[in-house]
């Protein structure tokens, strides 16, 4: 039962690889949520993994905040630090031929459904721990000169739509 307010409680629809987006949660009670919490409750530094409706997207929990997730969302915790980065299996699960392994698993048409018995299957290299921190850093630098040229982008093709028409007002 969903509530006009309480704690979040996200699907896959609010997930991205770029993070959690709350602005179209669900809400449900503070008593729900120590119900399902028994089963899992997601912390920061988790991976949340969609695997119902859109599959194989990946984010890292990097928020304190409380909330719960829907069924179709898969709480990857890492429990040996040491092996692997939660950075680096998000950046992992959401790599082209992980994607591309999690649609293969996804099963159903109209109820997409990437089980957990197929998901477990995905296989991804594993480099030592000082080489996933150096992948995660460089692409961490490439997503910021990314975003740079982005607004560049759009400051220009504002300017060159304005431009565009002023010359036609002329």
């Amino acid at each position: 039962q969903y509530t006009e307010e309480g704690i979040p409680f996200i699907s896959g629809r609010n997930i991205s690889e770029h993070g959690i987006d709350f602005s179209t949660c669900k809400y449900i009670s503070r008593e729900l949520h120590e119900e399902i919490s028994k089963r899992c409750k997601p912390l920061k530094g988790d991976v949340l993994y969609t695997k119902g409706g859109t599959t194989g997207i990946a984010c890292e929990n990097d928020l304190e905040q409380e909330f719960n997730v829907w069924v179709h969302v898969a709480v990857l915790r890492v429990t040996h630090e040491s092996l692997i980065s939660p950075g680096y299996l998000k950046l992992a699960l959401n790599s082209p031929i992980c994607y591309q392994r999690s649609q293969f698993y996804t099963h159903g048409v109209a109820n997409r459904d990437l089980g957990l018995k197929r998901m477990i299957k995905i296989c991804f290299p594993l480099p030592p721990k000082d080489e996933q921190i150096e992948v995660i850093k460089r692409v961490d630098e490439l997503s910021r000169y990314a975003s740079a040229i982005e607004k560049q982008y759009s400051a220009a093709k504002a300017r060159l739509d304005k431009l565009s028409q002023s010359i036609l007002a002329r």
